[in-house]
């Protein structure tokens, strides 16, 4: 066989894969945000069809085909016309990205992991800055998947890999705790909501005490700037609050990708 036939057969190999997990990301971002709205909405997560947000008739096979039936629709209910949540194919096509990223630069197990992680991250951005909304639960798993994941990556070191984690969830939970103390003696209100605390603490479990702190900083910066970009349009005013929870949980879904390339 020549070897340029070869070489275009695993050219077409690896473009398969690719696709295959780029639909599996995909689909995993439609279905998590419907599950982030119906834990907004207290509705039930594993029964009842999925439903227009705006007139609540159900919605047929062909509506819930992730990224195309978005633009298919003209991203309007087929029902009631109203627009459909920009939120949908963004998460969609965030959740597919990062998943052929995390293909591409680890091993499976690493892959498995991130992928698990960021699908919850994913809820707690979307519930955050839908509603500035953290569930306890989907960051207690969180934490359960980050403590999994550090004691099988140091599986000759159980006790390291339990430690890192512990120190990772103390440090992340004491640090918005002691600054928001700080904020509330200074200016008697609240600087951070009573969820930060636990999701960075989730993400303390994960990524260790130093790369939290990098979340943490990233996450400060990128939420500064964007506070300065929607008043400079006149969207909010210096008393707009901020979903922070959402900031640290996107700087969090590429911290593994910027922890590689630097």
């Amino acid at each position: 066989m020549s070897p340029f036939i070869l070489h275009d057969h695993f050219h077409e190999v690896n473009l398969f894969i690719f696709f295959i997990i780029f639909v599996v990301g995909v689909s995993f971002g439609s279905f998590l945000h419907s599950l982030s709205i119906r834990i907004l909405n207290n509705k039930s997560l594993l029964h009842g069809r999925s439903q227009c947000d705006e007139c609540h008739k159900e919605l047929f096979w062909w509506h819930l085909i992730p990224i195309l039936s978005y633009f298919y629709l003209k991203g309007r209910c087929y029902f009631c016309q109203k627009p459909i949540n920009i939120q949908l194919p963004i998460s969609e096509l965030l959740l597919g990205v990062l998943f052929i990223l995390y293909f591409i630069q680890f091993d499976t197990e690493n892959f498995i992991f991130y992928s698990i992680f960021s699908s919850l991250l994913l809820i707690c951005f979307i519930t955050d800055w839908s509603s500035m909304q953290l569930h306890f639960p989907v960051m207690f798993l969180m934490m359960v998947i980050g403590i999994l994941f550090n004691i099988l990556l140091n599986i000759n070191s159980i006790s390291f890999g339990l430690k890192f984690s512990v120190i990772g969830i103390l440090a992340g939970w004491l640090l918005i705790f002691s600054i928001n103390q700080i904020y509330f003696f200074l200016r008697k209100t609240n600087g951070f909501g009573e969820g930060d605390k636990w999701l960075l603490a989730s993400i303390g479990s994960f990524f260790g005490l130093e790369q939290m702190i990098h979340i943490f900083i990233y996450a400060s910066i990128t939420s500064a700037l964007w506070g300065l970009f929607i008043l400079t349009i006149k969207m909010a005013t210096i008393k707009t609050k901020l979903p922070f929870g959402s900031f640290l949980c996107f700087v969090s879904f590429f911290m593994p990708l910027i922890t590689v390339y630097t």
